[in-house]
């Protein structure tokens, strides 16, 4: 009996190794429509955050703006609500998204005002939405604002 315990408590805890998982918020935003204007809020369980477009940064990283990964649960879901409101309290798209959570994932949301699906030219995104842009807020081949995710192991990321 004492040779058989031993090697299962072997497997068992190289099986119990600390999952995590993250999130982060990205954008490209074009005119009309500019940073200042976006606020994101996160809703994970009993929690909630937000990132306001000047918070979103560049770095030797990653060109496009974005907002620092923050850590989640690893089941469940969580549900992105943006808002792009102009200084004078103009609202020119609103919506939300819900993605469920999972050990070892890396989940990226941005944000784009296109017309076009962005995730045709995606080849990590597993998902997109499109909330339409206030008419004072659409120019040429921009008329919504997309949403658009996807995700990469956080152990063993897949290189695009």
């Amino acid at each position: 009996m004492r040779s058989l315990l031993l090697p299962s408590l072997v497997i068992v805890s190289l099986g119990c190794t600390e999952q995590r998982a993250t999130v982060r918020a990205l954008a490209s935003l074009a005119p009309p429509v500019d940073m200042t204007m976006l606020t994101v809020t996160f809703r994970e369980g009993g929690r909630s955050w937000q990132a306001r477009g000047p918070e979103f940064t560049s770095d030797a990283s990653l060109a496009v703006p974005h907002t620092s990964q923050w850590n989640t649960g690893t089941v469940g879901s969580i549900d992105i609500t943006f808002e792009l409101m102009d200084s004078a309290g103009t609202v020119a798209a609103t919506g939300q998204v819900s993605l469920e959570l999972r050990a070892d994932w890396a989940w990226d949301i941005e944000f784009s005002n296109l017309t076009e699906d962005p995730r045709l030219r995606c080849l990590s995104c597993s998902g997109s939405r499109a909330f339409p842009l206030a008419a004072g807020y659409r120019a040429s081949g921009r008329d919504s604002l997309w949403v658009v995710w996807g995700g990469n192991s956080i152990s063993h990321p897949v290189l695009y």
